[in-house]
């Protein structure tokens, strides 16, 4: 009898011990799962903000283009093609530029194509508008 009551209080410490090992181990893939999904968070949300950086840098094109069709003495003529604008200077000292695609001219409407990157990210834009007199915008997208 004094051989089965010791047998009986090791398997319970063992059924302790393995119970102990097992929660340790769903607590940790738990805190473990948690930390990651915040560290992703952080990614998701500053490519997020590339991407709303871009697409100010790609409108800003656009109205560089409608600026000067607005302002042109014959804005038939105004008609670049891949043309490299500088539109600031980062915090970091970089060139922040954007680029006007094209400006395609049919009759009065023009559209204007511009595209722009920061960080990877990507955003191109298009907006159509009707000269003269004045620049109505008809439409502005993404692409």
């Amino acid at each position: 009898m004094n051989t089965r009551a010791s047998y009986s209080h090791h398997q319970r410490g063992f059924i302790a011990l393995i119970s102990a090992v097992i929660i340790s181990a769903v607590l940790l893939a738990l805190m473990t799962t948690a930390g990651l999904a915040g560290f992703w968070a952080r990614f998701d949300a500053l490519g997020s903000e590339e991407k709303a950086i871009a697409r100010g840098l790609a409108d800003s094109c656009i109205n560089v283009a409608l600026l000067a069709l607005a302002t042109s003495s014959d804005p038939a003529r105004y008609a670049p093609s891949e043309q490299k604008v500088v539109v600031g200077v980062s915090a970091h000292g970089d060139l922040l530029t954007c680029t006007i695609k094209d400006v395609v001219h049919a009759g009065q409407n023009v559209t204007v194509e511009a595209y722009a990157s920061s960080q990877g990210s990507f955003s191109a834009v298009s907006a159509t508008a009707t000269l003269p007199p004045g620049v109505r915008i008809i439409s502005w997208s993404e692409n």
